[in-house]
């Protein structure tokens, strides 16, 4: 019986169970790493292209505020640019407000 088990061993039809498993492990091994390997790389090009786009959201925001900077130093608009007809009556020392004219009623 020992010698039959030792004939059975050195025979191939043992190892072939063994050797199908280990080519099967390695396939998934190998397609899993290269899964891992893809994905990560794809993460690596979409922060690194976010970050590009976020740089220049940025350098875009700056050149504009720069340009507001230099059309607009204040906020009210000078004195001179709103003609006497069309800006705000305000009384100046305790002169009586002109009185309002009503509208005309449509017919």
């Amino acid at each position: 019986m020992f010698a039959g088990s030792l004939a059975l061993c050195s025979c191939g039809l043992v190892k072939v169970p063994f050797r199908v498993a280990g080519a099967v492990a390695e396939g998934v091994y190998s397609t899993g790493k290269g899964a891992v390997d893809a994905s990560s790389e794809a993460f690596e090009k979409r922060k690194a292209r976010k970050d590009l786009e976020k740089a220049a959201e940025e350098k875009k925001a700056a050149k504009e505020k720069e340009k507001e900077k230099e059309q607009d130093p204040s906020v009210l608009p000078p004195p001179d640019s709103v003609p006497p007809q069309q800006g705000p009556i305000i009384p100046v020392d305790n002169q009586p407000l002109p009185p309002i004219e009503p509208l005309p009623l449509p017919q």
